[in-house]
């Protein structure tokens, strides 16, 4: 199902979390639990969530997370405090945010 809605405007936020693990293995499976909660959170809320990493340096693993709210924008805009209440509930850091507009994109 997608959850990106052509002609609306995209509201992108990039988090990250790291752990700490002496393999890169170790540190993935610690960030499962995670990982499964924003899944579950950006699939309640209808919204797109990508997970990444550039693997495990000096024994952290450091996840980027990014949800993407592409919709109207009232709906963007009674979203948009849900995630950050999620983000700040799980301690995730935020890194970056961008808003397209109809036009812009």
């Amino acid at each position: 199902m997608s959850y990106l809605l052509k002609g609306c405007p995209s509201a992108i936020y990039m988090f990250k979390f790291v752990v700490k693990a002496k393999t890169e293995e170790a540190a993935i499976k610690k960030t499962m639990p995670t990982i499964k909660r924003c899944e579950d959170f950006a699939e309640a809320l209808h919204i797109y969530c990508g997970v990444d990493h550039a693997g495990l340096i000096d024994e952290e693993l450091s996840l980027r997370v990014i949800f993407n709210i592409k919709e109207p924008q009232n709906s963007i805009l009674m979203k948009v405090p849900a995630l950050f209440s999620f983000a700040a509930s799980i301690q995730l850091e935020l890194t970056n945010q961008t808003f397209h507009s109809e036009k812009s994109l």
